[in-house]
């Protein structure tokens, strides 16, 4: 297994960092990132040493390779660099060295953000696809085991557009739905007042899909669960996802996001957030602020009385009578010491 990766001096971005970040929300093995050097802003780079120190008892007797230059390989072993080994490579067909090009040209692109940049990519790889196998066939979406109008997504999406009473649960998991079946069925979410739970696990939902689903969140005041589990989510969709359940529904209970490109403080942060909507939550007394506001001033008064009007003239008097001399600077004899 890989332990360490070393990336410092290279041009990662503040959004290749949260990719990183949300990839090693799921993978337990890496135990150490360097990427300094790299233009990253102060927060995240934190967040990389928070998950360093976390991770640090699991390699203990480990540390970080350092980086053989080709002379000491040259004088730890008799392999001559001048004449490197051979590897039979397969030879790439022109579909796939077109498609390297194009995902390339778009990595590239400065002016283009990480979600844009996803989605494009995906949507390359899956216009140059080619087959290991000749004979093979492109998978094709399979039919939504939803009973009605059609064993298919587009008689679900009718039914749901219909407002059918029955229809409370929607279950499309595993459903290689296409962007017009995702656009279709949140459109038809947003007048929807009968489904109340929604389950889009493993449906390859990207940023895109999940700024309609957004949308429909919007206006849409009966769903109360919403599963989108190993999707294509990055945690750029999960802070709209917190904007809109905290300024426009109330209504959503649970909206899980596991298993998605998402940085493990935003899954808490949402779920903080819908936990106080759930039955049966109590919220947590301020045990601190409430010892404070007990305290009475009969329980102070004592402290500020503690001296009385004597205490206070004889403090007053040891200090008179203790003062020094203008004329001389020596200090003043007490009265009891001038009648001895």
């Amino acid at each position: 297994p890989c332990y360490f990766f070393l990336l410092s001096d290279n041009q990662i971005s503040n959004d290749g960092c949260e990719y990183l970040l949300g990839t090693l929300d799921s993978n337990t093995t890496v135990s150490y990132v360097d990427l300094s050097g790299n233009p990253i802003d102060g927060h995240l780079m934190d967040e990389v040493e928070v998950i360093n120190s976390s991770r640090k008892n699991s390699t203990a007797n480990l540390s970080p390779p350092t980086i053989s230059t080709a002379q000491t390989i040259r004088e730890e072993s008799n392999i001559d660099l001048s004449k490197p080994p051979m590897y039979e490579v397969p030879e790439e067909s022109d579909k796939e060295l077109a498609k390297r090009q194009a995902v390339m040209t778009v990595m590239r692109d400065t002016s283009i953000p990480w979600p844009e940049k996803n989605k494009r990519i995906i949507e390359l790889q899956q216009q140059y696809y080619v087959p290991k196998d000749q004979n093979e066939e492109p998978a094709q979406p399979q039919a939504a085991n939803v009973p009605g109008k059609g064993n298919n997504i587009a008689g679900l999406i009718d039914r749901v557009s219909d407002n059918e009473q029955k229809l409370v649960k929607i279950e499309l998991d595993g459903q290689d739905m296409d962007r017009e079946d995702e656009t279709a069925l949140f459109d038809a979410l947003a007048h929807n007042s009968r489904v109340t739970s929604l389950s889009l696990v493993n449906c390859r939902i990207t940023n895109e899909g999940a700024a309609e689903l957004i949308e429909t969140l919007r206006q849409n005041s009966t769903l109360m669960h919403i599963n989108l589990e190993d999707n294509q989510i990055t945690s750029n969709a999960a802070l709209d996802f917190i904007a809109v359940l905290k300024e426009h529904n109330k209504t959503v209970q649970h909206l899980d996001l596991k298993d998605n490109k998402v940085r493990s403080g935003l899954l808490l942060q949402l779920n903080k957030i819908l936990e106080k909507r759930r039955p049966g939550y109590v919220e947590p007394e301020p045990i601190v602020a409430a010892m404070v506001a007990t305290t009475s001033y009969a329980q102070v008064a004592p402290v500020t009385t503690a001296l009385t009007m004597t205490d206070v003239e004889n403090v007053s008097g040891n200090h008179k009578s203790r003062s020094r001399s203008k004329k001389s600077g020596k200090l003043k004899p007490r009265r009891g010491d001038r009648q001895k």
